[in-house]
């Protein structure tokens, strides 16, 4: 038997495809987040449980925040509700990446799952508010950069509009929190803090 037509040699190329250049990327990345996410957070659970050094469960949160800042938000969605508890540690951390790809999670669990963070939503809404407006020094560098800043603002105003009238205890006396960021030296902050302050004066 011959072998079938496509695969004859001929005395020219047969093109087959149109597709030049394939970007196997996302999906590589998509596939290294689904397999060790679920790893470093369950050995992040069990650092907690048996009280492992600082620094080891600090390692993990960093090397989720690395996962976390180069898949597509899409990719984490799914993941939201295991992801979660080891991004509101993040938070916490002084270490601008590991919060930077902490905020840009949470804003996603904000706007796509609010009632996982029902219950941390007062002290979520307290460290936004510090990390927007305050100067949080790491030796001589404010590690609570302008990027810390508006992505804290962005969750911010995401709760906000979000919010109905069960959230106005939470978010009461924030105006006041920010005004410090009225002050900021960057501009992109002031007007950031400006637009969160006008959204919290709507919900009135």
């Amino acid at each position: 038997m011959g072998d079938l037509e496509i695969f004859a040699s001929a005395g020219k190329p047969r093109i087959i495809s149109d597709v030049v250049h394939l970007n196997v990327r996302p999906l590589y990345k998509q596939q290294v987040f689904e397999r060790l996410a679920p790893v470093l957070i369950g050995k992040y659970e069990q650092a907690t449980r048996v009280q492992v050094a600082e620094d080891r469960k600090e390692l993990y949160l960093s090397t989720l925040a690395i996962l976390i800042r180069n898949v597509s938000l899409q990719v984490i969605r799914p993941h939201l509700a295991a992801v979660l508890p080891l991004v509101l540690s993040g938070l916490y951390l002084y270490n601008s990446s590991i919060v930077e790809a902490s905020l840009q999670t949470l804003d996603v669990a904000i706007a796509q799952t609010p009632e996982l963070l029902l219950d941390d939503l007062p002290s979520v809404v307290k460290q936004l508010a510090r990390l927007a407006t305050c100067k949080i020094l790491v030796g001589a560098t404010r590690f609570n950069n302008e990027t810390v800043r508006l992505a804290s603002l962005d969750c911010l105003l995401r709760v906000v509009q979000g919010g109905d009238a069960k959230m106005r205890g939470i978010l009461r006396g924030l105006t006041q929190g920010l005004a410090p960021g009225l002050d900021d030296k960057r501009r992109a902050v002031r007007n950031k803090t400006t637009e969160v302050c006008q959204a919290l004066h709507e919900m009135r």
